[in-house]
């Protein structure tokens, strides 16, 4: 909501396409397209999704990475746990 509203205050400010965050960034650089906003509104979320599965992708090849399921009941004393060891090690 309001996301064609803050891109056209930008424009207004000297902002574009070519030389800044406007071109680039997921959400901004869909307005540049020249399609309706329906077409635009769904291309943002093809782009949304697929960067959301880049980021769990990189994200789960990183074994540093401790993962905790919200839904168990001991997953915050699994938090308190790990958290403790970390500050005693230090």
């Amino acid at each position: 909501m309001g996301a064609e509203k803050e891109i056209k205050e930008l424009l207004k400010k000297g902002y574009d396409f070519k030389n800044s965050v406007l071109g680039t960034t997921i959400g901004y650089r869909e307005w540049n397209s020249g399609r309706s906003k329906e077409e635009i509104i769904q291309k943002w979320k093809f782009a949304e999704h697929g960067y959301a599965r880049r980021q769990m992708t990189w994200f789960k090849g990183n074994h540093k990475i401790n993962w905790f399921d919200i839904m168990k009941k001991d997953y915050q004393s699994r938090v308190e746990s790990l958290v403790k060891q970390w500050y005693y090690l230090k």
